[in-house]
């Protein structure tokens, strides 16, 4: 499991260090460093592992309260009321949770917390910020695509058929 989580962000870190590297150099240097294709083969990856990796980061992710388990309570000031049904735990509701997958881990404490902090990570740069940075960058360049033949060099097969009139 730490290997899907960790194979998007190195991907993504080698993607941003890629154009950061053409960018610096661009302008610093005025050197043209160009990596058209193995920014295509990054975003033909990061794309595809997408929805393995959202589902594999959900699952370690959900928790719950199991009923039946001894230590399944939720706690409201001071009553102590016994969980009967499956019910989804929050952090800092007083409730002690299982991970829905393994329910002998308790999530948040002892193994999970690491695990869970990362899926963290994942969900926040890749799941939310890969397509957002994606959209971003695409609708940037898409206005510039005529000016610069190493932007058609790098992002023309996404831009090939947009066209202002049809969106």
């Amino acid at each position: 499991s730490w290997l899907i989580l960790l194979v998007p962000l190195v991907l993504v870190i080698l993607q941003l260090t890629l154009f950061s590297i053409t960018s610096i150099a661009r302008r610093r240097c005025d050197v043209k460093i160009s990596y058209p294709l193995t920014q295509r083969i990054l975003f033909v990856c990061l794309s595809c592992i997408y929805p393995l990796v959202c589902q594999h980061t959900l699952r370690l992710l959900h928790c719950s309260a199991i009923p039946g388990k001894p230590e399944s309570y939720l706690v409201h000031g001071p009553t102590v009321k016994k969980v009967t049904a499956s019910s989804d735990c929050a952090l800092g509701d007083g409730q002690v949770c299982y991970l829905e997958e393994e329910e002998q881990l308790q999530c948040w404490w002892g193994a999970h917390l690491p695990i869970g902090v990362m899926s963290v990570c994942v969900f926040s740069i890749y799941i939310v910020g890969y397509p957002a940075a994606s959209f971003m960058a695409m609708r940037f360049y898409s206005s510039r695509m005529d000016k610069s033949e190493e932007r058609q060099a790098r992002w023309g097969h996404f831009m090939d058929d947009y066209v202002l009139e049809r969106f």
